[in-house]
């Protein structure tokens, strides 16, 4: 379970869709395109890239890899930790989908500077 939760929080921190960060990344593509900034979209690309494979080559070996000769296996998660992972596994997926008004004309007025 932890596992899980741990690839999917890595995958939603590096950009993969659908989560949010893939969407404005995938905004600030367009935007840099149809401005025809190409050299710097390119180097967006490549950059965001090796920060994807970066984050997920350590997600991959934590959660697929061995463990140490010194690992104690748990024989579960307490109630409480399964809580707070799906609890904030919904939040997140949520919020990925449907960001409320309030909270996107907060980040609207953040954007602006005002």
């Amino acid at each position: 379970m932890a596992g899980g939760a741990l690839l999917l929080a890595g995958l939603a921190i590096a950009g993969a869709p659908p989560f949010v960060v893939f969407l404005s990344e995938f905004s600030i593509f367009r935007a840099g395109l149809d401005q025809g900034q190409y050299f710097v979209t390119g180097l967006l690309a490549v950059f965001v890239t090796i920060a994807f494979f970066g984050i997920l080559l350590h997600i991959n070996r934590m959660v697929f890899g061995t463990p140490d000769d010194n690992f104690t296996k748990l024989s579960g998660l307490p109630v409480s930790c399964v809580l707070v992972l799906v609890s904030s596994a919904a939040l997140i997926v949520f919020l990925g989908f449907d960001l409320p008004e309030p909270v996107h004309a907060l980040l609207r007025l953040a954007a602006s500077g005002s």
